[in-house]
């Protein structure tokens, strides 16, 4: 059964110029915002080059072996290499994975403001076994789509990763989890050395990956799902349930990130008020 998630072989780089612009100018003030470390500043910047170096790296790889036009004397393979029950699987483990993490990130927070653990203490506390959970599952789901793709496709890399670019995606977005979870404790020991503000740069990668993953477990679930064409009727499938629910799960960090400093200095004036 082919994927859903098709590709274009050609694009207009200046497409991009925007997008990049954009996500680097908003990175940018969040973090400012967010305030730096002023003794770890060369750590930061260090860090900020390294994240720079390897996202750009991994954007590259992506796009060579799922955009680039392919040379003139080599075509696409065509080649089913995961079967639906695979598929369901997928979608299932990614869609119970982000929605842990959504309830792990409000409750992680609402610890911290009860409890006030610092980071270190609280690694394998019930909130952050639930995150870690979630993130596992997307390493997971790329580490099983490599070797799919490395034990059952045929071709170059580039023909392996086109011939289902579902699986292709899920490698890529597998290793950059994988990345950007092992770098968050150096993010907080070495630059930051504390508790660090909900927009700093490592808390906005996490987020980014959040949603990618609950983007992934919609990709899976709609490579299954039969086309429907629009009626007045109601047509509902039990995966129309699941799939906002996998973008709620995403969404639910993304308002974390943006209510966490007024609910932490509501809570602080509501102590000082009390005393």
């Amino acid at each position: 059964m082919a994927t859903n998630l098709n590709l274009p072989q050609r694009t207009n780089s200046n497409v991009f110029i925007p997008i990049v612009a954009g996500a680097i100018g908003i990175l940018t003030v969040l973090t400012l915002m967010a305030g730096l470390p002023i003794e770890n500043q060369a750590a930061f910047v260090i860090g900020v080059l390294i994240l720079i170096t390897l996202t750009i790296g991994i954007g590259v790889l992506g796009w060579h072996l799922l955009v680039r036009p392919l040379p003139a004397n080599m075509k696409e393979i065509a080649q089913p290499l995961i079967s639906t029950r695979s598929r369901h699987v997928a979608a299932l483990l990614l869609t119970l994975g982000v929605l842990n993490i959504g309830m792990a990130g409000v409750w992680d927070e609402v610890w911290h403001t009860k409890y006030g653990i610092p980071f270190g203490q609280d690694f394998f506390w019930r909130p952050h076994l639930l995150l870690y959970f979630g993130f596992l599952s997307m390493i997971g789901v790329g580490a099983w789509a490599w070797w799919t793709m490395m034990r059952k496709g045929k071709g170059t890399l580039q023909q392996r990763f086109r011939a289902n670019p579902i699986l292709g995606v899920s490698a890529l977005i597998g290793l950059f989890t994988a990345y950007a979870v092992g770098a968050d404790p150096i993010w907080h020991i070495v630059v930051y050395k504390k508790e660090i503000a909900p927009w700093s740069i490592p808390h906005l990668l996490l987020l980014t990956l959040i949603f990618s993953i609950g983007l992934m477990a919609i990709a899976y679930h709609k490579s299954v799902l039969p086309q429907r064409e629009w009626k007045l009727t109601a047509q509902l499938h039990w995966r129309d349930i699941l799939i906002p629910a996998a973008l709620s799960g995403a969404l639910m960090d993304f308002m974390l990130i943006l209510t966490i400093d007024w609910y932490g200095a509501s809570s602080s004036q509501t102590s000082l008020d009390r005393s």
